[in-house]
Order: structure tokens, then sequence, then C-alpha cells
């Protein structure tokens, strides 16, 4: 995947957080997930019924026991956060994993 210019500015800080061999993985989510705006709002309707919408450049949910919407639109902050949630989960909590296919789907066949 060719990154835009808009996630290579965040390149610096991905190296500063994630794991060397993560780095490539993470702008591309970037990509996927906010296409590298720090402003970037998703999720903004209910989702089986519960309103957590999805902020900064990993599309955090702002649910409770996490941080605010203010920190999550910090680039630096979401991005370190972000590397947080890889270290103690890697990739499965993004969406764009699935679809770069960095993770399995969750859903199992059923017999």
């Amino acid at each position: 995947m060719i990154l835009t210019s808009k996630v290579e500015r965040w390149r610096r800080l991905v190296v500063k957080y994630f794991p060397k061999a993560a780095v490539e993985n993470a702008l591309q989510i970037i990509q996927l997930e906010s296409g590298g705006n720090p402003r970037s709002k998703g999720d903004t309707q209910p989702i089986d019924g519960l309103l957590a919408p999805s902020i900064g450049l990993f599309q955090i949910r702002l649910l409770r026991g996490r941080p605010t919407e203010q920190q999550l639109y910090d680039p630096e902050f979401n991005i370190a956060y972000s590397a947080g949630i890889f270290k103690a989960q890697g990739w499965m909590p993004w969406t764009a994993a699935r679809t770069l296919g960095l993770v399995r789907d969750k859903k199992k066949k059923e017999r």
C-alpha cells in the first residue's frame, strides 16, 4: 500500500511508540482508519445500541474507562495509546487489520 503524505507525517511518532516490526502495519492502519486526519471522528451512530464514537488517527472508541475525546484527538497521545493496545492485544481491535489480512475475522463457521 502506498501511504499518503497525510499518513507519512506521523511516521516519526509511530516509530517512537511501536515496535520496529509493526511500524509499516501501524501506518497502514492509520491510513485505513482515519486517512491520517488526527481530528477524524467515526462511528457517530449507535452500534448495537451503544453510542461510542471512534476518535483520532487510530479511531479509538470512546468507552468508559478510556481516555477522553480531547486526549484521543492529540496525535501523539493517540499513537502512544494505540501502541499500548497493540502490545496487549495485537492488531485484533482494528477493523482495518482484518482488511489488511493482519488478523483473521472473529466469526467462525458453525457446523
